[in-house]
């Protein structure tokens, strides 16, 4: 499922913020409201409801005759050419990440080297089926591998990590219907 951030700017001419009826030359606009806006807009899963939520927010008011608007990073750049005509921008907070490590007493998997330069190897005791999830520190899935049909012997498994950037990492391994977490650290 989506989870995420995005905005967008909003350009409506002819109405009032009341939703009064417009004429048909009026321009109508997506929020029924004669400003120009900068909106945030957050779109979840509501799991309760089996549906998707959008949370709108707007950030800026009352331009005039908008041109263009860039993201960078945590800058939007908006071009005006109205009231005063200008490029004007505005930081966002960065979300910060966090990382926290489950508690795990897998003595059926070992995971080493860690940290990793080039390649990692997991010692598997474990017999049907094994996959792996090697994800980044925001979630982002980067890897995914699976192994079938493993006897109940011990089996060594390996996977290269050297093109993937000096970090932390969480590799999501499966077995059956037992799911593992490992903290993954890589060092170039």
């Amino acid at each position: 499922m989506y989870n995420g951030d995005g905005f967008m700017l909003s350009w409506t001419k002819g109405l009032d913020s009341c939703g009064c009826t417009a004429t048909p030359d009026s321009f109508i606009g997506p929020f029924v409201d004669p400003g120009q806006d900068l909106v945030h807009l957050d779109l979840a899963f509501d799991n309760a409801a089996g549906n998707f939520k959008l949370h709108a927010t707007r950030i800026v008011t009352n331009f005039k005759n908008l041109v263009d608007a860039d993201i960078d990073s945590n800058k939007i750049y908006i071009i005006e050419n109205g009231n005063t005509s200008g490029l004007y921008e505005f930081t966002l907070p960065v979300k910060q990440a966090t990382f926290v490590e489950p508690i795990t007493d897998d003595k059926e998997l070992i995971l080493y080297p860690n940290p990793a330069r080039d390649e990692i190897t997991m010692l598997v005791n474990e017999s049907g089926t094994v996959s792996i999830k090697l994800l980044d520190i925001n979630g982002q899935q980067l890897l995914t591998r699976e192994w079938k049909n493993f006897d109940k012997v011990e089996r060594h498994i390996t996977f290269g990590c050297s093109d993937l950037a000096s970090g932390c990492y969480t590799l999501e391994i499966t077995k059956g219907n037992s799911i593992t977490f490992k903290k993954v650290n890589i060092m170039h």
